[in-house]
């Protein structure tokens, strides 16, 4: 083998070595930051995670590292890192919201009434779920037996508020009770 052959070889080596080393990362890598960024107030925070797979996450300001986090508000930044090295970030805020407020029930009539008779309920309307103590899942119910009842809603994000107990009392029916005075 002649020197012209060895450096021709050798060059070959150096610039496959170049070639190989080098990576195109994509602009932005395909990845997803899934979960809600707001949290409800008397909740730990909001459950954020990325569903790609990737080499690395770091969730600054803080030093978690994992594909699933729970976040407190502030300002945060998400750097993944690709097999390749290759990185790509996402800047994006958490924010703990107010609960909706106290719902106010409404009764449609007298709250004190006869065996027999009812009254309806009411919470306010405009919220995706609402729950009575009663196992009632309806915007209103109707009462026909004496109790306490209270209701909560849950707006979309999740966050709950419960009304004030609200008490029902249902009166038996009169008894009549006469005797004759045959005198």
């Amino acid at each position: 083998m002649n020197l012209r052959s060895v450096l021709a070889i050798l060059f070959l080596l150096i610039w496959i070595s170049d070639v190989s080393g080098q990576v195109n990362c994509p602009q932005n890598l395909p990845f997803t930051l899934v979960g809600n960024t707001e949290y409800c107030i008397g909740t730990n925070g909001s459950e954020l995670y990325v569903p790609e797979s990737y080499a690395g996450y770091e969730w600054l300001p803080t030093t978690l590292t994992d594909q699933n986090v729970l976040l407190t508000a502030g300002n945060y930044q998400l750097i993944v890192t690709h097999y390749t090295g290759c990185t790509d970030t996402l800047d994006f805020e958490v924010e703990q919201v107010s609960n909706p407020p106290q719902p106010v029930v409404t009764a449609n009539g007298s709250t004190q009434f006869c065996q027999g008779e009812s009254v309806t309920l009411s919470g306010p309307e405009g919220y995706p779920y609402y729950n009575w103590n009663s196992g009632s899942i309806s915007h209103e119910i109707t009462v026909f037996e004496s109790g306490t009842f209270v209701l909560s809603i849950t707006d979309w994000l999740g966050c709950t508020s419960s009304s004030n107990v609200l008490q029902v009392i249902v009166d038996p029916l009169p008894t009549a009770v006469f005797s004759a005075n045959l005198n």
